[in-house]
């Protein structure tokens, strides 16, 4: 009778334990006064990828950077809109938020036509990334938070010459946000391919 009553009891806890953790989760989401937020912002253009991405593209090839040949085509100064980036964020704790980021960045060049004496139409393209983020808060008040972050995604490079993706990953030691449900943020920032390199500032509502 002792083994069949512990046995039950045995199951009974197998049963009860994943849905006392899952309520427990269910209160730490309900916890939160701001589940939601919904952020846009700019970042400062971020010169290797216009080393690498912009100045190397194949949408160049037949103009030339130096005057080496006084017939053939030269380029202008690379011009770009800098990271423009809109985030959908969820916040599972005070201390920690899944965000999804896309982020598009505009960028185009002057090409002078000596024998036309003018400059010809501009070439260009855009790049798109969309990188999943990881957020972490230092600091948590209903006013004031402090936070790093770190994620990866990819980034697509869109031109006449065609579409190329590349992997991007971003790291933001550190990042403050000022607000309530209305909120302004400033964020430093690093890391490959993902548009920005320095700064983002932007605006943001939690709901």
């Amino acid at each position: 009778m002792n083994r069949i009553l512990s046995f039950a009891a045995c199951i009974a806890a197998v049963l009860i334990m994943p849905v006392r953790a899952e309520a427990q989760k269910q209160n730490k989401w309900d916890a939160q006064p701001y589940k939601y937020e919904v952020r846009a912002g700019w970042g400062m253009p971020n010169t290797n990828i216009y080393y690498y991405n912009v100045y190397d593209s194949p949408i160049f090839d037949r103009t030339g950077s130096i005057i080496d040949d006084l017939y053939r085509k030269r380029r202008g100064a690379v011009y770009s809109t800098g990271g423009m980036f809109v985030e959908f964020n969820m916040n599972f704790r005070r201390w920690f938020t899944l965000s999804m980021t896309t982020s598009c960045n505009a960028y185009w060049a002057d090409v002078y036509d000596p024998v036309a004496d003018k400059a010809s139409d501009p070439v260009g393209g855009c790049q798109v990334g969309l990188i999943p983020v990881a957020r972490f808060s230092f600091l948590s008040r209903p006013v004031f938070r402090m936070y790093g972050s770190v994620g990866i995604g990819v980034v697509a490079d869109i031109s006449g010459s065609g579409v190329t993706v590349f992997p991007a990953w971003q790291f933001t030691p550190i990042g403050v946000a000022v607000g309530r449900d209305l909120f302004g943020f400033c964020e430093v920032v690093t890391g490959v391919d993902n548009h920005a390199s320095g700064l983002y500032f932007g605006l943001g509502y939690r709901f």
